[in-house]
């Protein structure tokens, strides 16, 4: 049942007299207040730490409502007289009692009578009303029923509700996921975290990419990276009271991405002064859009290895069309100071998307120089064969028997094992009885 204490005297007229009142006018005029429970702490004990040597016991606490004029901008203020209700809520009783003060209405006092339970430890919420003529007034508290005075570990909460976009608030967020496209200025809110001690808190962001802002409060605002492929990223608010104690709550961040990515590649690495070679830059993508430019240019161009980038793609040039991105070289010839060593051109390839985002890739072209045909070289792995020996050197055969040598070779000009291998006996004088077949 809530307490109730009635004032012989109206309350009007004694918000307008009595010393205590403090109000910012003095007078009743508006008849519009607003009230406020005081409090020196927002929770209690249950019972006391039995191994501590207490005298005392923090289980109870003192209730005050106070008032001022609504609008006004003064502290609020005691009174001494008035129609005050106190009550606590329908389920409350069984952990809380409420004792009057006597001749002291606006006071009441709160005793801890069982601890709130762990999956809502901010179970007690009390009611103060200041009624008058005119109308009621309410305020309410919470209050943490704790089993002993032990310190209990802080509540973080990152609140979906308050996330902002480039400073726009975003709706219907219901969870801690969020999606983002990158090179967005999102802010997170965790002033819903809180401590049932009533300490005040400490703060800290741990953001798994770049980030030069306030890490220690409880908003931030971070900017998303430029990716060019979707990412998830963990945002982790870590919290800890006076005493020490930490919990921490995770965001998951997905970013889309906003640039494109550059797929750049050619039909050879390598060619002859003369060679025509592929570029090809067809197959780079952005996945959340299109792609609407390649520009292809050649990296510190010095005469004589000026290349001309002509993009056959255009509709206005003629001739064959190849993909758009693609693009076809033509080695120039090598200088003298070259001729032996060869000559090494880079090339850039720049792709725009459909958003104005960039990108870019470089790949390098070399140009082999003009050498001498070199013979091709015998593997030293031949089984039974040496170049500068017989064939069949030191080996014996029985007559009507077929014999098998294997040969391998290779080409220092290319690389190449294609070769027309020549078989002859080694001794012209003594061929009769030896049939040779090439396989």
């Amino acid at each position: 049942m809530p307490l109730r204490f009635i004032s012989v005297f109206l309350l009007l007229l004694t918000l307008g007299a009595c010393g205590g009142g403090g109000s910012s006018s003095g007078d009743d005029s508006s008849g519009e207040f607003e009230v406020m429970i005081e409090k020196n702490q927002s929770w209690l004990a249950a019972s006391c730490d039995k191994e501590k040597d207490n005298t005392t016991c923090e289980n109870d606490i003192i209730l005050e409502l106070k008032y001022r004029e609504k609008g006004s901008d003064s502290a609020f203020s005691s009174f001494n007289s008035g129609d005050v209700v106190w009550s606590p809520g329908e389920t409350e009783e069984k952990y809380i009692e409420l004792k009057e003060i006597p001749e002291e209405n606006r006071f009441i006092k709160l005793v801890a009578l069982k601890p709130c339970p762990e999956d809502n430890p901010e179970c007690v919420v009390i009611t103060g009303s200041l009624v008058t003529s005119k109308k009621t007034f309410s305020t309410t508290a919470k209050f943490v029923i704790k089993p002993t005075e032990d310190n209990l570990p802080p509540v973080a909460n990152i609140d979906p509700s308050l996330i902002t976009v480039d400073g726009i608030k975003i709706q219907g967020i219901t969870d801690n996921t969020f999606t983002i496209s990158g090179d967005k200025k999102i802010e997170l809110n965790s002033s819903g975290s809180r401590d049932y001690d009533g300490e005040t808190l400490q703060y800290y962001w741990d953001i798994p990419f770049g980030h030069n802002g306030n890490k220690t409060s409880p908003e931030i605002i971070i900017t998303t990276p430029k990716l060019d492929i979707e990412t998830l990223y963990d945002i982790t608010l870590n919290i800890t009271d006076k005493d020490g104690a930490t919990t921490k709550e995770t965001f998951e961040l997905i970013v889309k991405p906003v640039i494109p990515t550059v797929d750049i590649s050619s039909n050879t690495a390598n060619g002859k002064s003369g060679d025509t070679i592929r570029l090809i830059g067809s197959n780079s993508k952005f996945t959340e859009g299109t792609i609407t430019d390649h520009k292809w240019e050649q990296i510190d161009p010095q005469e004589p290895y000026i290349v001309p980038l002509i993009p056959k793609w255009d509709e206005e040039t003629e001739g064959e069309k190849i993909p758009r991105g693609d693009i076809d070289i033509t080695l120039p010839a090598l200088s003298e100071a070259d001729a032996e060593k060869g000559k090494d051109l880079k090339f850039k390839l720049t792709v725009t998307n459909n958003l104005g985002y960039s990108a870019y890739k470089e790949i390098t072209i070399g140009i082999i120089p003009e050498t001498a045909n070199k013979a091709p070289i015998f593997s030293t792995e031949n089984s039974g064969f040496e170049v500068d020996s017989s064939i069949i050197k030191n080996q014996t055969a029985n007559e009507q028997t077929d014999v098998c040598i294997i040969a391998e070779a290779t080409d220092p000009d290319t690389g190449m094992e294609s070769f027309e291998f020549i078989w002859s006996a080694a001794d012209e004088n003594n061929e009769e009885g030896i049939f040779i077949k090439k396989t």
